[in-house]
């Protein structure tokens, strides 16, 4: 059983170019008494230069997760899509877009570029206290990323192997 201790903080990236959307989505994360590390960027090129390690806001460790705007100056959020296809040691990194478009044509693509989720903008403050508490806890408690995924078969092929596994294993 994991204890709380033990879980490590979870890091998100958040490309933004509206300061009252930025403002608004950090106050939600602190009302819903959640502590991720939230790390904002303006654009899709200050993003990339975050992902790289350059810049001022140059990331030590990549982000457990990016919340991506669509529509921002200098990148958008298409053209950031494309970027991180071409990135092996990004792929992992979930991509949420949040943004206010609800065109069919912006959420398949942003599908077809590789997008893990696609969240629509609530219009109330409401909407997205309610919408981050959902957000925080699938990604956060409920989700188990790829590296906690390999780590975790890992463990299971180690007992296998040693023969210490008591039980089936589920698949």
């Amino acid at each position: 059983m994991e204890r709380e201790s033990d879980k490590k903080t979870l890091k998100i990236l958040v490309a933004e170019d509206d300061p009252n959307d930025a403002f608004l989505l950090q106050y939600a994360f602190s009302r819903a008494a959640l502590r991720p590390q939230l790390d904002f960027v303006q654009d899709g090129q200050e993003a990339v230069d975050y992902l790289n390690g350059t810049g001022q806001a140059g990331a030590r460790r990549a982000p457990d997760l990016l919340l991506l705007d669509l529509k921002m100056p200098r990148l958008n959020g298409f053209d950031l899509l494309k970027w991180l296809n071409r990135q092996p040691k990004l792929r992992l990194v979930p991509v949420i877009i949040f943004s206010a478009s609800q065109e069919p044509s912006d959420i398949e693509r942003a599908y077809g570029l590789g997008a893990s989720s696609f969240l629509v903008k609530p219009p109330t403050s409401e909407g997205l206290d309610q919408l981050i508490g959902c957000f925080h806890r699938y990604w956060a408690e409920w989700n188990r990323a790829a590296e906690q995924a390999s780590h975790v078969h890992a463990a299971v092929d180690s007992q296998h192997l040693a023969g210490d596994v008591t039980g089936p294993v589920a698949g």
